[in-house]
């Protein structure tokens, strides 16, 4: 499941990169391109990262899987040469669940600042679109 959320959230990154792409070279009619899908990215992703994390149900959410263990090793129904393994298991559970979060809330800063840059681009429309050279 973390493969398959970073990978989507790759994805909206792309996707951020070729609208600020579309917009510096002052191909703003073709922006949509790149804006549907990537708003549709984030919707389903954000969507199941979200419920990946804090989902109550076990089966889905990663917390909540955490606990089901946790709640078992603390009733003692785990047979006893399973317990060093479930005890990995719910820190592997917990580490799943914050990378998740950090992996989302990275892609939001990175949209956020994008965003900040489309904003300031179009706002500069007869400005050149090349690049500062350092000097």
């Amino acid at each position: 499941p973390l493969f398959g959320i970073s990978n989507q959230l790759l994805a909206a990154i792309a996707l951020c990169v070729a609208t600020t792409y579309l917009i510096r070279e002052g191909k703003g009619r073709y922006v949509w391109t790149t804006l549907l899908p990537l708003a549709w990215l984030l919707a389903v992703t954000m969507t199941a990262g979200y419920q990946k994390i804090f989902s109550p149900d076990p089966t889905l959410g990663f917390l909540a899987q955490a606990d089901a263990l946790r709640a078992a090793l603390d009733g003692g129904t785990v047979a006893a040469e399973r317990i060093r393994a479930t005890r990995s298991q719910i820190v592997n559970l917990r580490i799943d669940a914050a990378v998740t979060a950090l992996f989302m809330t990275l892609v939001v800063l990175i949209l956020v600042e994008a965003a900040r840059a489309w904003y300031r681009m179009l706002g500069r429309r007869g400005a050149p679109r090349s690049l500062p050279s350092a000097a």
